[in-house]
């Protein structure tokens, strides 16, 4: 393979179709070596992308409105119900994918139709591809590790061999690329410019047959190359979609590592959104009509399966907070309570020696919470009895319970802060809809979707 370098500038943005695919797998893409995938990714971030097209504000326009996630109908929902049917029928047939999850195939994308009325035709010409397998980063690789197109996904869970037997790969490619059309995301790589100017899209399809809550923590996609993830369910009722912080404060290590790994383009687009967009104020979640989508920006948001029910701290792990953050009072109250019970003329107030009297009724009230350890505690009870702050309560439920919402996980980098300190708790929309009782059914049967993450990846030539 020759070095790689930039396609003149002036190249067709949409090329001739290709013949029609073949039903036999195509051959897989030969694995670089580590330094040469780490030297394009570097040179496609800096050196080759600044001579792109110039830009305008309407990418940056449509990367801002496609910020907060967006459900909407299945746009083939017979062809995705048929679909799921082959693959239950191979995974019937191939034992050994009886798995969760299943890496189904890529598209490949090495330019955008012109016009959305060209979208059918380019569809229709769309073949669906194998990868390589996901090798582990060394010490200089982003999260994506040696290989830039390698599959996400263990290789014990690539079923692409599946797919082609049972004739599979057309249906996942329309329901696929149909469902960017609709989102509004190859309006947005049309905009952008970049997509045949030394990058081109790996759309990779993950298939869920039953997605259970294994994290209970804000989380983002990415390994470095994700623009977009869209969630495709097979669920015949509204269900919740997911949890969503839109626009959190940005990791600054994570920027670091987007910053050689994705289009300066979108990265400038994506800089350009946080600005326009401002601070979060709410932790939302949209319902998923029956057989509806959802899709969204990776990097705009963070984001987790949704947690049914509210949030709830035993009485032990309120102990455990104060201990850790006020013990000096802590200490107080409890004495001051253990000796009161002994008592039959002295009340709790007279026997604080470091609590002001003034906060005697919240402290006897937050000590009597602790004495009884395995208590479950609302926030709204944190707040209303032991007149725990906002602020408090938030800081409590995100140090001492396993469903956390204020940090999210991001591959390669360390916990993020949703907020910069000091700012007030977001609202979540999830807690409201259940005071009113208006949360979405949970799924009945198996959480069943299509999950497909839309990653930019530079376009190696030979």
């Amino acid at each position: 393979m020759g070095p790689w370098h930039a396609p003149p500038e002036d190249e067709a943005v949409w090329p001739t179709p290709p013949p029609a695919r073949a039903r036999a797998a195509p051959a897989r893409p030969a694995t670089l070596t580590p330094a040469t995938a780490l030297a394009l990714q570097r040179s496609a971030g800096n050196r080759a992308v600044s001579a792109m097209l110039a830009r305008t504000p309407e990418s940056e326009q449509a990367l801002t409105a496609l910020a907060t996630p967006q459900v909407f109908p299945g746009p083939e929902m017979q062809i995705q119900s048929t679909l799921v049917q082959q693959l239950e029928q191979g995974v019937a047939d191939h034992p050994e994918f009886d798995d969760d999850c299943l890496f189904l195939g890529a598209i490949e994308l090495k330019s955008i139709p012109a016009t959305q009325a060209d979208e059918d035709d380019w569809i229709k010409a769309a073949t669906l591809i194998d990868l390589p397998p996901l090798r582990k980063p060394g010490a200089d690789d982003p999260p994506m590790g040696p290989d830039p197109e390698a599959q996400s996904l263990r290789q014990r869970d690539d079923a692409y061999d599946m797919v082609i037997q049972v004739g599979a790969d057309p249906a996942i490619i329309r329901n696929t690329l149909r469902t960017m059309s609709t989102a509004g995301q190859l309006d947005y790589l049309r905009k952008a410019g970049f997509v045949g100017k030394g990058w081109k899209i790996l759309v990779e399809v993950h298939y869920y047959r039953n997605r259970i809550q294994t994290s209970r923590r804000m989380h983002k996609d990415t390994l470095g190359q994700t623009l977009f993830v869209n969630l495709n369910y097979e669920t015949p009722h509204e269900i919740a979609g997911p949890e969503y912080i839109v626009n959190p404060r940005p990791s600054a290590e994570h920027d670091q590592q987007i910053d050689r790994t994705l289009p300066r383009g979108f990265m400038q687009d994506l800089r350009a959104t946080r600005q326009t967009l401002g601070a979060p104020t709410e932790i939302g979640m949209q319902p998923i009509p029956a057989f509806g989508a959802a899709a969204f920006v990776d990097e705009a948001i963070h984001h987790m399966t949704p947690y049914y029910g509210n949030r709830k701290l035993s009485g032990a792990l309120v102990a455990e907070y104060l201990d850790e953050t006020d013990k000096a009072r802590f200490d107080d109250a409890k004495q001051a309570h253990a000796k009161a019970k002994q008592s039959r003329w002295h009340s709790f107030e007279h026997y604080l020696t470091v609590i002001p009297k003034q906060d005697a009724a919240k402290w006897r009230a937050r000590v009597e919470m602790t004495t009884k350890s395995t208590k479950t505690y609302t926030r709204k009870q944190l707040r209303k009895r032991a007149k725990f702050t906002a602020q408090e309560a938030e800081r409590l439920f995100e140090e001492k319970q396993d469903v956390r919402f204020q940090q999210a996980s991001i591959p390669g980098a360390p916990l993020a802060d949703a907020q910069a300190p000091g700012a007030p708790p977001l609202e979540r929309r999830m807690s409201t809809l259940g005071q009113k009782g208006k949360v979405p059914p949970k799924p009945t049967g198996e959480r069943r979707f299509f999950r497909t993450w839309v990653r930019a990846v530079p376009d190696r030539r030979t």
